[in-house]
């Protein structure tokens, strides 16, 4: 039974690109990966990757145009479907098969430089360059070129259609873009493992009884736990990105940092009271990227009422006597026997108080009744 798809995917498509990925995404086996394909271009793609968003994509695909303008725009995971200088060469060779006389290639002006001496070297054939900043300006720059075939993306196959020229696809096969479909589910699976390690980890913090702050190399807090954010009065969101020393002076880490020691214990003031505070190096290899502090709220003050608990503590009394004072119920049981009163070295106690207190008690009874005694005799 196949599970309902955990990861989505964006595909950034036009025209015959969006057909060709069309046919390469229902191709692929049943997986926990699900693609949203859609067909945009430079200008509209703003409104795709915001509907991509609010579907919960978290990775897009995208051919160089599309690409080169959505990394400029966005700071979010992207895969570039590949085309390789072997890709331009066998297009630029159909284009010329195709009896074109002179052939150019399309590029973003933003997107990665093509290697036209290898190219011209290969085929033995002039290539030329045609760059474009917007979609609009790509259908004046076909339109303008001196090129009746146009070798690029989509885009430029419409454009070079659009002039009357003849336009051929980069993208001959679809293993470029099988091969950013794999690359983006395997991107997208690692980036869901690191929230799910980074929310188990925050919710572990959160829940510790310890105060733990991490910080980078300069003191400037990443994480705070929320027993720091109730020491502090202020929420994760206001102590990030703050130094340390803005709200505890006397917790620093450049020295610790400077040091060779990868973990320091020490009592240190904080808030009024002396608190342990663990510090601990966070490496990446053998180069410190951060620090990790952990404080123990009350170790100190719970050891010094440990200590003065154990000076105060009254000794254990067991209530089975063991100073020849049998406790009874009956005052006719201690004729005979010897009224012994504990001495004052063990009246302290409570327990000791209230057997002496009964023995005097049934002394004075046992005195009263030999007086009747020897009155009635």
């Amino acid at each position: 039974m196949l599970s309902v798809p955990r990861h989505k995917i964006c595909f950034l498509g036009y025209s015959q690109l969006y057909t060709l990925a069309k046919q390469v995404i229902e191709s692929l086996p049943p997986s926990d990966v699900s693609y949203l394909l859609v067909d945009c271009d430079v200008d509209n793609q703003d409104e795709f990757v915001q509907e991509a968003l609010n579907a919960g994509c978290t990775v897009f695909i995208a051919g160089p145009g599309n690409g080169a303008r959505f990394q400029a725009t966005y700071n979010l995971p992207l895969v570039r479907i590949p085309i390789s200088t072997m890709d331009y060469a066998l297009a630029i060779r159909t284009a010329y098969e195709s009896g074109c006389k002179k052939v150019g290639i399309v590029r973003y002006l933003d997107s990665l430089p093509v290697d036209t001496d290898r190219l011209q070297q290969l085929l033995n054939k002039t290539v030329e360059v045609i760059d474009y900043e917007s979609f609009q300006g790509l259908f004046t720059a076909v339109r303008n070129s001196v090129c009746d075939g146009i070798v690029g993306t989509a885009g430029a196959v419409d454009a070079a259609e659009a002039a009357g020229k003849r336009g051929f696809l980069a993208y001959l096969s679809c293993d470029g873009i099988r091969e950013a479909c794999d690359r983006a589910a395997d991107l997208a699976r690692d980036l869901w493992m690191v929230k799910k390690n980074r929310a188990i980890t925050k919710t572990v913090m959160n829940n510790s009884q310890l105060g733990i702050i991490v910080t980078d190399t300069e003191g400037k807090v990443e994480f705070s736990s929320r027993v720091i954010q109730d020491f502090t009065g202020l929420l994760s969101s206001q102590l990030r990105g703050r130094r340390i020393q803005e709200f505890y002076p006397n917790l620093s880490v450049d020295s610790f940092l400077r040091s060779t020691k990868r973990l320091n214990d020490s009592y240190r003031q904080i808030e009024g009271a002396m608190m342990r505070c663990v510090q601990e190096k966070l490496l990446l290899g053998t180069e410190p990227i951060g620090v990790v502090m952990t404080l123990y709220p009350g170790a100190h003050n719970k050891r010094q009422r440990e200590e003065k608990k154990k000076r105060f503590q009254r000794p254990y009394l067991s209530m089975e006597r063991t100073d020849g004072i049998v406790p009874c119920d009956d005052v006719s049981d201690l004729r005979g026997k010897s009224s012994v009163f504990p001495s004052r070295a063990y009246r302290h106690s409570r327990g000791e108080r209230i057997w002496t207190r009964r023995n005097r008690l049934l002394h004075s009874r046992r005195l009263s009744t030999q007086r009747v005694s020897m009155h009635n005799r």
